[in-house]
Formats: structure tokens, C-alpha cells, sequence
């Protein structure tokens, strides 16, 4: 039993988490807010991420309230953290496919980008699948198979996290 402290570097592994491999981004299209507070009535902390877009005025918001600690008992502290933290990130990543900075990148790895990509990895697998060569894999658009290489249909980019690849021609 017990409750999380509040002794974890929170603002040390908050970029790193939201950001992935991208790391800080320079003038990322979104704003997000990482808030952490106990709450006295139960002894439970609550997490919360909050994810502004300012081009389209809108907020997405996701909590969790740890009120055990047990629950995580075999994980170190600053793990419970990371692990409740990309739970919340992939809760709120569907609501911001559309503004992925990633859209429009030629076919290749993606950098991991947390706040933007699909919780269930279907873009890791469609990537895969194209990367090989070796399965029917079609344009959410245009519904032609889609390959890799040079030619009209094998030229890809990525479309974010509703539409995974797509032919660079049908992207919007």
C-alpha cells in the first residue's frame, strides 16, 4: 500500500515522454501541461495532462487518480510516473492526429512522437509490412496498393495517425 511521493523530477521527464525522439520541438503545434497535486480528503495524487492546439482554439484533457500504490508495486517510483504518463499521452493522442508535425514525411522510420502516435502500434505494423514488400497494404484515399519504392503509387508520405501511409499524390 502507500501513495506516490512527490519527489520524482516530473519536469526532467516530461519533455522526454511527450516528445520522443524529437526531443523539444522548436515550434511544436501544440501546447501541453503536465500538472501533478495530492489531493489531502484520500491521499491519492492525481495526474493530469492537459493538450492546448491554438490554431484550432480547442483543449483535450485526460487524468488518473493513483489512490494505491500497490497497483505498481513492483515498479520504482519515477516508472510509475512514465507509465501512468503515456497511458494519459495515449488517451489524448487520437484527438490530435491531425496536427502530427510528421505529416507529409516522405516514407522511411518515424521518429517517435508519443502525443501523436496510435496507442494500439498499427502504424508500426503498416510499416513493417511496406518496409517488406510483402502484404496488401492500400491508400486510405484512393484505395491502390500501396508499395515502397520510386513510380506513381510507391512514392508514400505519412498522413498522421487516422490514415497511417498514404500515397504522397492523395495526401490532403
Amino acid at each position: 500500500m502507500g501513495i506516490l511521493s512527490m519527489n520524482v523530477n516530473l519536469p526532467r521527464i516530461w519533455p522526454a515522454l511527450c516528445w520522443g525522439e524529437f526531443g523539444q520541438m522548436v515550434d511544436p503545434p501544440v501546447s501541453t501541461k503536465l500538472h501533478v497535486w495530492r489531493k489531502p480528503e484520500d491521499l491519492s495524487t492525481v495526474i493530469s495532462v492537459r493538450v492546448v492546439v491554438p490554431k484550432a482554439e480547442k483543449e483535450f484533457g485526460a487524468e488518473y487518480v493513483v489512490s494505491d500504490r500497490s497497483t505498481y508495486e513492483t515498479l520504482a517510483e519515477d516508472e510509475i510516473y512514465r507509465t501512468i504518463i503515456k497511458e494519459l499521452l495515449g488517451k489524448l493522442a487520437p484527438r490530435l492526429y491531425e496536427w502530427d508535425p510528421r505529416i507529409g514525411t516522405p516514407f522511411g522510420k518515424l521518429p517517435s512522437l508519443p502525443l501523436f502516435d496510435r496507442p494500439d502500434g498499427a502504424h508500426l505494423r503498416q510499416f513493417a509490412v511496406l518496409e517488406r514488400n510483402d502484404g496488401d497494404v492500400y491508400c486510405p484515399f484512393c484505395r491502390v496498393r500501396m508499395h515502397k519504392g520510386i513510380g506513381l503509387y510507391g512514392n508514400l508520405s505519412w498522413g498522421g495517425g487516422n490514415f497511417g501511409w498514404v500515397h504522397r499524390r492523395c495526401l490532403p
